[in-house]
């Protein structure tokens, strides 16, 4: 008998075929789940399990389809992401406990912070003040709230634990709150390379892309009993996220919140693809890559209302303020700074935002403004 047998490795499986074969007539009996098949980099081999007649023989299979752990909601999400890949057994799964209503949310606001509350009173209303279990889950231990301890102090009928999604599995909680579902080295699916000399000793990787990492969010999902909150940010939605968003599923989300967010992004001018959000310096605020530190582009606040990045678009530099929508001309010298009105002892003229007095990389472009923006 073997359990867990999704973890199973090719090593191990010859162990197991050698015993088998040393006992005529022995029967190999084993209990696995493909679809949470989440150890490649232990040595794991997921087809093991997928193509078992073929590495095992004469075969009898018995699905085991009903769980008590989560509910048809999130079952009926889960299961269908999961089976996207081709390669996964395909199972009809039944829950024991049934809901009428939507169990997973998103949440997606720049401000991490913010968004985790959020969804924290969300499951505080939920559980109406009793006392609740609730995972908050992660793809690294990076993304760990540095304030769990206060956290746990502001929702006291709250049981927080942290973990990442591996550590979770064969736990269950209330409530889930899956982190960082964003683009990025630290987001969700990951996107971190293993080194070439560990990949040569590990089985081949799945041609599907993002195998393993969707059967990781598959386990992630359904270590609720209840319902699951999946905290993004504008712009740097995972792709697991926009997925789930574009492919109908029984996801709840605020479409126009979404929008509105991200039309208020303008997208970091150095890399194109993270976006400029708000920080603080030592010169005052203003815009930096939500990719960085692997980004460090930045931009100034707009001029006129303070409230959005001011960028290149074009040839213009536009405040990302979509109820504003202030625009200025290009610098036609330096390419990177804008024109602005000045005003100096020869009457009004129009300079480059990029001009810092003596320093060497200052732009000293300078143009007349029309007569009628002098006379005012």
């Amino acid at each position: 008998m073997v359990d867990e047998f999704q973890d199973i490795s090719p090593s191990r499986a010859t162990l197991v075929n050698a015993l088998r074969n040393q006992v005529s007539g022995c029967a190999l009996f084993c209990v696995g789940d493909d679809w949470q098949a989440i150890y490649r980099f232990t040595g794991s081999d997921v087809t093991l399990t997928t193509k078992f007649r073929e590495n095992f023989g004469a075969t009898e299979r018995v699905d085991l389809d009903q769980t008590f752990r989560f509910n048809n909601r999130i079952c009926d999400v889960a299961s269908r992401f999961v089976q996207v890949n081709p390669g996964q057994l395909r199972k009809d799964i039944k829950t024991h406990s049934m809901s009428n209503q939507t169990e997973i949310a998103v949440i997606s606001e720049m401000d991490k912070a913010a968004a985790l509350h959020d969804a924290l009173k969300d499951v505080s209303a939920h559980a109406a003040g009793k006392r609740a279990s609730v995972f908050l889950l992660a793809r690294y231990n990076d993304s760990e709230p540095a304030e769990m301890h206060t956290l746990q102090r502001h929702y006291p009928n709250l049981q927080l634990s942290f973990y990442t999604a591996h550590r979770s599995k064969g736990l269950e909680a209330d409530y889930v709150i899956i982190l960082d579902m964003i683009q990025g080295k630290k987001g969700f699916p990951s996107i971190m390379s293993t080194d070439p000399i560990i990949e040569r000793i590990l089985p081949h990787a799945e041609e599907f892309v993002h195998a393993e990492e969707r059967r990781l969010f598959y386990v992630a999902l359904t270590r609720a009993r209840h319902s699951v909150w999946l905290l993004t940010q504008p712009g740097r939605e995972s792709p697991f996220i926009s997925e789930l968003l574009q492919g109908g599923y029984d996801v709840r989300f605020d479409r126009e919140a979404m929008k509105a967010a991200v039309r208020a992004q303008a997208r970091c001018p150095v890399c194109l693809e993270g976006v400029l959000v708000p920080r603080r310096g030592r010169k005052g605020e203003f815009y930096g890559c939500s990719l960085f530190p692997y980004c460090d582009g930045m931009a100034l606040p707009c001029p006129k209302c303070g409230q959005g990045a001011f960028t290149s678009v074009g040839l213009h530099h536009r405040c990302s303020n979509p109820d504003f929508n202030f625009e200025a001309d290009n610098c036609p010298s330096c390419g990177v700074g804008y024109l602005r009105l000045n005003r100096g002892k020869d009457g009004a003229f129009y300079g480059c935002s990029n001009w810092h007095g003596d320093n060497p990389a200052s732009c000293n472009y300078k143009r007349k403004a029309p007569l009628v923006e002098r006379m005012l």
